[in-house]
Formats: C-alpha cells, sequence, structure tokens
C-alpha cells in the first residue's frame, strides 16, 4: 500500500559550505548559490529535483538554538543526511494529527529564504514546516514541509541543469540500531503501514513512487560496503543513503571517472562513497523517478 506521503527533501548536515558545494558541483549537480533561512539562521545550498531536493545545510550553530540543540549531535557520526521532510498539503491539518498520535510536534515554523531566479529577479520563498522529534532518536524522525511558491523551489530551469543527467531522489535509506522500535513511529508519519515488515528492514512506499527503508546495521554494511559504520552506532540511528535516478548511466560513469570520483558499478547503478559526498552513500540508478522496487 502505497502512503499518501511522499519525500519532500533531504538535509545534509556539514561543517564547511563551501566544501560541501565544491563536491556536489563535483559530482555533476546543479547547485544553487548560497543562501540563509531568514527566520531559522542557518545557510545552505539546494540541488532542485522536479518534486524534491537536496538541501546543504551549514552553519548550524548560528540556528534557532531548539534547532540546534536538536542537529549538532549528528555530528558525532561525522557529516550527512540528518533529517528527512515529508511533503504536506496542509501543515496545520498534519500538525493537529500529529499531536492526536502520541507524537510530540514542534510549533510550526517559516523556513523562507531569498531566491535568485533564472531571470535575475529576487523573490523570497514561502516554505513552512515543522519537526516531530523523537528523544533519543532525533535522526529517526521525519518532519512535514509545505511550499506556499512552489516555482521557487521546484524551477524548470534549475532542476533540469544538472550535467550529470539527475532526475531526481526516490529513494531513501536509514539505519537503526533496532528497527522494531521505529516501527510504530513511521506507521504514523506515512499513515501506512509498511510493504516489507521484517525484523531488520522495513519498507515504506510513497504517494509519487518514492520508497523509504529503515535497516539494521547488519543488512546496511551489506547493501553498502562503503559505510564505515561504528558497532555500537554512536546514535541511535540516521538516514545513510540516497537512490538518485539519472538519464544514462554510461554517461554519467564517463563524467565521474574524469573527475577521478571513487565509484562502485554493476550493471544496475553507480555507488558513490559517502568520501565523495559529506557523508552521503550516493546510489545512481537509470530510469525515470518513481519506478518502484522494494
Amino acid at each position: 500500500m502505497r502512503s499518501e506521503r511522499s519525500l519532500d527533501h533531504f538535509v545534509v548536515s556539514v561543517r564547511d559550505l563551501t566544501r560541501a558545494e565544491a563536491c556536489y558541483r563535483r559530482l555533476g549537480f546543479h547547485v544553487l548559490p548560497r543562501m540563509q533561512h531568514i527566520d531559522i539562521g542557518s545557510s545552505n545550498h539546494v540541488i532542485q529535483f522536479e518534486t524534491s531536493y537536496i538541501e546543504l545545510v551549514g552553519e548550524l550553530e548560528q540556528s534557532l538554538p531548539a534547532l540546534r540543540e536538536r542537529m549538532m549531535p549528528r555530528f558525532a557520526a561525522g557529516e550527512g543526511l540528518s533529517i528527512v521532510s515529508l511533503s504536506s498539503d496542509d501543515l496545520e491539518g498534519d500538525h493537529t494529527a500529529m499531536s492526536q498520535s502520541g507524537l510530540t510536534p514542534a510549533p510550526i515554523i517559516n523556513a523562507r529564504r531569498k531566491i535568485t531566479m533564472p531571470d535575475g529577479s529576487e523573490h523570497e520563498t514561502d516554505s513552512s514546516c515543522f519537526y516531530v522529534w523523537r528523544d533519543g532518536r532525533e535522526y529517526l524522525s521525519l518532519f512535514y514541509s509545505h511550499h506556499g511558491r512552489p516555482r521557487t523551489i521546484f524551477t524548470p530551469e534549475y532542476y533540469s541543469a544538472h550535467s550529470n543527467g539527475a532526475l531526481g531522489v526516490d529513494q531513501l535509506v536509514l539505519v537503526s540500531d533496532e528497527v522494531s522500535a521505529d516501527r510504530e513511529a513511521f506507521v504514523t508519519y506515512f499513515g501506512a503501514a509498511p510493504v516489507c515488515d521484517e525484523q531488520e528492514r522495513l519498507v515504506f512506499f510513497g504517494a509519487r513512487g518514492d520508497v523509504t527503508e529503515l535497516l539494521s546495521p547488519r543488512v546496511a554494511r551489506s547493501r553498502f560496503p562503503e559505510l564505515d559504520l561504528a558497532d555500537p552506532l554512536p546514535l541511535a540511528g540516521f538516514p545513510v543513503a540516497l537512490r538518485v535516478r539519472v538519464r544514462s548511466l554510461e554517461r554519467l560513469r564517463a563524467m565521474l571517472e574524469r573527475e577521478q570520483v571513487a565509484l562502485r558499478a554493476d550493471m544496475h547503478s553507480i555507488v558513490v562513497p559517502p568520501s565523495e559526498a559529506n557523508g552521503v552513500v550516493l546510489v545512481f540508478a537509470e530510469g525515470e523517478v518513481g519506478n518502484v522496487t522494494s
């Protein structure tokens, strides 16, 4: 069963935004210039796709105190994916529903930032969100976002400009020290039961054909030998990998090899290790976004 939810954006916490921008440009992504969250305080570089985006976030020490306290401990496991947003069409209604579910949503906040559009005009995004932190399992928490001006978030001239042929992200993988402990919360987040419900693996299908997996450390290490996961994990768990759909694996491989990017390749995918992508395992696969597979 597909959830009515879909993956919206993926926050990568980095210590050096300039270095992170260079890393993702080297991988062939079109990275927007540095922006600042006007109300939150942190800065970012955004990589847009048609229905989602990757957000490289830095200067977290300058963010709102409540957010800073939640976000900074992620660096105990190094740079990398920290929190992930689901899309919302009714942020206030979802906030009420989360409160009634037994989870404890934080207040709705404005995530607006100024952005220069392709024609050179300056606009401001109209994005709001709320977090649903789980104490002790902060990076196994999801949050909700709504974009009142989607043209400033999903801009065709920007999301079609990736030299690596990237079309979008359609799979998220998280590692958890106890997968069963996260089941109930993720069912609540997605509003649907997992399509795969095993002791060491949960899989949820999103509305746009996206896939979210929670894996035990054992399964994660087997699938991604590039991961250097401590035993025990330094945190209860966190997101570790994204699947990015591209137009052509052959062209992507040629580009990455020219850039001397470390990679692992087979007939179906190219895997870029965390050392090349600020702590994120990037799995590139050919084809359209939303080709659901478990």
